[in-house]
């Protein structure tokens, strides 16, 4: 993790950032009022933050906007806080140390003019309103390695994400909020009752006709589906070594969308790397989950193509770096004991069915000479997932609501 300013450097910004101000009112005798007026996006970004949660250089915005009529005259005092000034703004230049916890999400937008696009416009507006942070949308041909794209930035080291808690997933992405179920593990019966009576005769045979296969509630409480071409996420067994891997809540839009989950060498992490069925392709994040709950915080990459939602979080520079050199077929070569790993998660998956049969669920195997049009048809349920023409989601959540609470 990128390291942030220390104490006495921040203490030195401020100092420095009054001395600015203190040089502009001898000046001009007057705040330069129209200069400290925030944009709209920070105006959204501040609502029900303090001024004190927020970086030096948000909070002096009129430190590189000073007008031409507030430059220092001949008084020392005046000449001292311009000289600091300058040097302040300098050093408050890097982006790493501009950015800290809980107010940065990045998300790459490849879907301009599309229903997608402006669902993440909402997002961001609908985000950055709880005072939690705020989110800059990436050059959307990140990854290709142009100047200013999520790959650059992670890799230059210049961009810390951020964690969002579940509660706030649930919150602003009701659609997501709606895969997990009420409740969490509350409640044996209430999950029971959620998956038999809501869950699975409303949403089965939509999933079925679309080449999904559902799988749940599981022990874990979730609901989970996977499509012909996924590999059951190790994620989702309670009590296996790989419980904490992955937020339910990506794992379930990850399985709908077939991707297939490896995990990836990290010093001390567990990290995955998604692998959807258009393969590796160019870098699309924000981060939508819980891991901040894990000790220590786990960290995911997704990599994919369609250009929405999949994952979180940040990598190792070097990592990086030599990801970006290495086609899909050499990083899955290079992981360590694949045939074992592969073998252990075939073995998780049998298990998965074995107890989703006992449960009443109908599974649907599709058939292997039917997996070639798989990824015809998973692209097909994002497109239907990103208009809202997904799954009757409202018809759903009004059946659950309706469940008397246990």
């Amino acid at each position: 993790m990128h390291q942030h300013a220390s104490p006495t450097v921040r203490r030195w910004r401020t100092t420095a950032g009054w001395a600015c101000l203190v040089s502009t009112v001898t000046r001009s005798g007057t705040v330069p009022e129209g200069n400290l007026r925030p944009s709209p996006s920070s105006r959204r970004s501040d609502a029900g933050r303090s001024s004190s949660s927020r970086p030096i250089s948000s909070r002096l915005p009129w430190v590189t906007r000073a007008r031409r009529s507030s430059f220092p005259g001949t008084h020392p005092v005046v000449a001292l806080g311009w000289l600091l000034c300058i040097a302040a703004a300098a050093s408050a230049a890097t982006p790493t140390e501009a950015i800290h916890k809980h107010e940065v999400i990045v998300a790459a937008i490849r879907t301009a003019g599309t229903p997608a696009a402006a669902y993440w416009k909402d997002f961001a507006d609908r985000y950055e309103r709880t005072g939690a942070g705020s989110v800059v949308f990436a050059d959307p041909r990140a990854g290709q390695g142009q100047p200013g794209g999520v790959a650059e930035a992670l890799r230059d080291g210049t961009v810390n994400l951020t964690v969002m808690p579940d509660s706030l997933v649930s919150e602003l992405v009701p659609e997501f909020s709606i895969l997990r179920l009420p409740g969490l593990v509350s409640s044996d019966l209430q999950v029971e009752n959620s998956f038999r009576k809501c869950i699975q005769p409303i949403l089965a045979p939509q999933f079925a006709a679309a080449g999904l296969v559902m799988l749940g509630p599981m022990r874990s409480g979730w609901l989970v589906v996977y499509g012909a071409d996924a590999v059951a996420t190790p994620a989702d067994l309670a009590g296996r070594p790989f419980r904490k891997g992955l937020s339910p809540v990506t794992n379930g839009y990850l399985a709908a969308l077939g991707a297939r989950l490896v995990p990836v060498p990290y010093p001390e992490i567990a990290t995955w790397l998604a692998v959807t069925p258009d393969g590796l392709g160019d870098f699309s994040l924000v981060e939508l989950t819980s891991m901040a709950r894990s000790k220590p915080p786990i960290r995911v990459l997704t990599l994919t193509r369609h250009g929405f939602f999949l994952g979180a979080v940040v990598a190792d520079k070097d990592w990086h770096d030599g990801l970006g050199q290495r086609d899909r077929r050499a990083l899955l070569d290079a992981l360590p004991d694949q045939k074992q790993w592969a073998e252990d998660v075939a073995a998780y998956e049998q298990e998965y069915l074995a107890e989703a049969r006992a449960s009443g669920v109908t599974v649907t195997d599709i058939a292997p000479a039917d997996q070639g049009k798989w990824a015809q048809t998973a692209a097909a349920y994002r497109e239907s997932f990103l208009r809202g023409n997904g799954p009757r989601w409202h018809q759903l959540h009004d059946c659950i609501e309706g469940l008397p609470s246990t």
